[in-house]
């Protein structure tokens, strides 16, 4: 099993042995080891695939509420309110495997484990994430955990049946920065794919990326938080 090893210092050790050299073959990347290694009689061993040191990133916190549910305005009787609950943030921090970025090569599966050196210059595991085959120039994003100090809250603040097909739902979702400095924000918020939607009001401008789902993007300043409010229509059209 092969690893990649990113470090996210500046001061780069003495590099190891030769490493894995890459080749294309048909459709698939062979990697061949450049020295070699003893394997024992039902033993599995990992190998370090790549150490990259000092390599270019960015961290975005990412909010996506964890108790989503299908559900629709009683007929008779009000909804009452629903809320996710606060929940910290994931830390995702976005690499572009770039030849200028001291990467651009095809990135085989593996898992992938991140440091970076604290005040007294030691250098500690933040985390670890797998990726997917990831082709050259490509960016891959790695979950580094849960944030401490950013927290997030959805509120379903109402949902109105406006006749038998269609309803709508009043969303509030507040993100807390408890850090000192300011931070980029992504919330990315899953609606009901299977039915026809539009967002009619917004307190923030907003991204479609599919046909269930809409992200808002922001910086947030440290020791702040933010309230993005939208409303969104449902009509329950046949397909």
């Amino acid at each position: 099993m092969a690893g990649v090893e990113l470090n996210l210092s500046a001061n780069a050790p003495e590099q190891p042995p030769t490493g894995f050299a890459e080749r294309a073959f048909a459709e698939y990347h062979l990697y061949d080891l450049g020295r070699k290694t003893t394997l024992r009689n039902n033993e599995t061993k990992q190998i370090q695939f790549i150490n990259l040191w000092d390599i270019p990133y960015t961290i975005e916190y990412l909010f996506a509420a964890e108790t989503m549910r299908d559900f629709r305005p009683r007929r008779f009787g009000a909804k009452p309110m629903e809320e996710s609950g606060s929940q910290p943030l994931k830390v995702v921090a976005t690499v572009e495997n770039k030849k200028a970025n001291g990467l651009g090569i095809p990135l085989p599966a593996g898992t992938v484990r991140m440091y970076q050196e604290d005040r007294e210059k030691t250098d500690r595991l933040i985390g670890e994430d797998r990726i997917d085959h990831t082709p050259k120039d490509e960016k891959v994003r790695l979950t580094v955990g849960r944030a401490f100090d950013v927290v997030g809250q959805r509120t379903v603040e109402s949902a109105n049946q406006i006749n038998p097909k269609t309803f709508t739902q009043n969303i509030r979702v507040q993100i807390r920065n408890h850090k000192p400095e300011p931070i980029m924000v992504v919330v990315k918020e899953t609606l009901m794919g299977h039915l026809n939607w539009t967002v009619e009001q917004t307190s923030e401008a907003y991204q479609k990326i599919d046909f269930q789902t809409i992200e808002y993007r922001f910086n947030l300043a440290g020791n702040t938080e933010k309230t993005i409010r939208y409303r969104v229509r449902y009509d329950q059209t046949q397909w």
